[in-house]
């Protein structure tokens, strides 16, 4: 693998995506085409976000349809792209949209065995189904049960089947694991799920907090996570993502 390749190509899509949440989509194509031809994964993320922006929903299924046909990039890559494209429609509140493009991306994981369960799991959720997203995150924390993402998705999923003292106890569950990660995946999980028990302040304080201790890059994933969507119009979360100075 060809680290510094890998790196520009990241740094590229991330750069694009800032230019998309400023509205300065004119310029996204001169900083994609920074990233080396054989990386396509991460020029298509930005696409994708800007046709989802901006409504341009034939050009989206044209492009899909031109990256399946081309083999351009993996199929668990393309898998992953179609679970973008119903979170990213999720966020800009056109259910039908998200849950299309969500069945799309269940209908081809069951496929292809390849997938992490964090995909699979997340795939689910945004299909609204969220007992399916439930299990498949029980299942994997049978295997590492301080998987913050599946802590996570299972918390969500909880308060959202209802099932709130359930959320709770996952709450408590994370707040006990002592293993230390590098980016504040730990704190990230609490925010998710406060946020879905629509505990918006508490919500806040560990979004801040993941952001201290270094989940901070890229900064706009707090704006383009699917579980913060309870908090937008929150001024306190509106503050942290859009910070004046």
């Amino acid at each position: 693998v060809n680290y510094d390749a890998v790196w520009k190509a990241w740094w590229a899509k991330a750069y694009a995506i800032c230019l998309i949440r400023l509205g300065q989509f004119n310029e996204i194509r001169q900083v994609l085409n920074a990233i080396p031809s054989n990386y396509p994964f991460f020029a298509n993320e930005p696409i994708i976000y800007a046709h989802v922006l901006r409504g341009e929903h034939d050009s989206l299924r044209v492009l899909m349809d031109q990256l399946t046909g081309q083999n351009a990039i993996t199929p668990r890559q393309l898998d992953s792209l179609h679970v973008l494209i119903a979170e990213k429609y999720s966020l800009i509140h056109d259910t039908a949209r998200q849950l299309h493009w969500s069945a799309l991306a269940i209908q081809r994981i069951k496929t292809n065995q390849k997938n992490s369960s964090s995909l699979v799991s997340k795939a689910y959720y945004m299909a609204n189904k969220f007992d399916k997203s439930a299990n498949i995150a029980q299942h994997a924390l049978a295997n590492n049960n301080t998987d913050w993402e599946m802590l996570s998705r299972l918390g969500c999923s909880f308060t959202r089947m209802g099932l709130l003292s359930k959320a709770h106890e996952i709450i408590s569950r994370i707040e006990s694991i002592k293993t230390s990660y590098v980016r504040g995946e730990n704190s990230y999980a609490l925010a998710e799920i406060y946020a879905a028990l629509g505990e918006k302040e508490k919500a806040v304080e560990y979004m801040k907090k993941a952001f201290k201790e270094g989940r901070a890059i890229p900064f706009g994933l707090y704006e383009e996570d699917a579980d913060f969507i309870p908090l937008h119009g929150y001024t306190s979360y509106e503050e942290f993502i859009r910070p004046k100075d």
